[in-house]
């Protein structure tokens, strides 16, 4: 990306940082334990404060899921569901977060005391954003709340 790109995208994150930031934290598990007298998992977590990250628009929608045999026509026993998932985008500055973390699936995004699991993460051209798409599903087990 040239230079002049590169600066154009960056006033563009400033503004919407300065428009739509919210304060959030990236919840990274850094080691998992599991005691074999009580059967409990416990999670060692390292977890970065972001300021000013941008939260995009919730997309709602019910799903589907279905066994193989819903779309068969002579079985006797089918079973499927319906259930609703809670889509969201967050930009971050790349400034945002240390250099020495990488923002991967099995992180967590906590807002509030909402927590969102990351589905996908984007780097576009050069290293100045990160474009997560996250999900919150409801009935999901909340972690601490984070101040």
């Amino acid at each position: 990306m040239n230079r002049a790109k590169a600066r154009q995208l960056k006033k563009v994150i400033y503004k919407l940082k300065r428009e739509f930031g919210q304060k959030m934290h990236v919840r990274k598990v850094v080691r998992t334990t599991s005691n074999t007298q009580t059967g409990r998992i416990e999670r060692d977590y390292r977890t970065v404060v972001v300021n000013y990250g941008i939260l995009l628009p919730r997309r709602i929608q019910r799903d589907f899921a279905y066994d193989l045999s819903f779309i068969a026509a002579n079985k006797n026993f089918t079973y499927g569901g319906h259930y609703d998932i809670n889509d969201r985008g967050i930009i971050f500055d790349a400034d945002d977060i240390p250099k020495d973390m990488v923002i991967t699936n099995d992180d967590y995004i906590l807002i509030g005391d909402r927590q969102y699991r990351v589905r996908e993460v984007m780097e576009p051209d050069g290293d100045s954003l990160y474009v997560l798409k996250v999900r919150r599903v409801t009935g999901q087990p909340e972690v601490d709340h984070v101040s």
